[in-house]
């Protein structure tokens, strides 16, 4: 039986960034499959790029960074997943936690234990920060990405997410 080496996962470089924009295409691309919940436009690839550029610097800055994304190295050192990860404040408690926004693997990459490792670096920077917890949204047809997260020791909390998309033309007065 062949044994897989455990992906190494450490912190985003700017110059990962244009394999981090093809793996959040994949997952733009991927969220409106089979989906109940509202639709999502694509990302402008171009807007993207700058966007992550930001991203990723933002979380160089170590572990009181505010925002940052971890990244799964493939055998041959290439990407193979990313997370990004908020660290937030609960409102009247005022008690730190992180907030896992976007888990994506590349397809040739999966059932490889990249997300896993990236759960277990996510919940390795979270004890440093002194998070009391991790939250993550999952879409519900999403059966794989359940798995894996329900192994990584996350429940379902009692809560409901919604999702209300918003119009950057309309006006607020009248519903839009």
């Amino acid at each position: 039986m062949e044994t897989r080496e455990k992906p190494r996962v450490r912190r985003a470089l700017a110059a990962d960034a244009p394999a981090l924009v093809d793996l959040v295409m994949t997952l733009a691309a991927e969220r409106g499959e089979g989906d109940e919940g509202p639709a999502e436009a694509p990302p402008d690839r171009k807007v993207l790029r700058r966007a992550v550029a930001q991203f990723v610097e933002s979380g160089a800055s170590g572990v009181d960074a505010e925002r940052f994304a971890l990244v799964a190295l493939a055998a041959d050192g290439a990407p193979a997943g990313v997370v990004s990860v908020q660290r937030l404040r609960s409102g009247l408690q005022d008690r730190p936690y992180f907030f896992v926004d976007d888990l994506v693997v590349a397809a040739a990459q999966r059932r490889r234990g990249v997300a896993s490792a990236l759960l277990a670096a996510v919940e390795a920077e979270a004890r440093a920060a002194g998070c009391d917890r991790i939250e993550l949204n999952v879409r519900a047809v999403n059966g794989p990405a359940l798995t894996v997260i329900a192994r990584a020791g996350y429940r379902k909390a009692a809560d409901v997410h919604l999702t209300r998309m918003l119009d950057p033309g309309a006006d607020p007065t009248r519903g839009g």
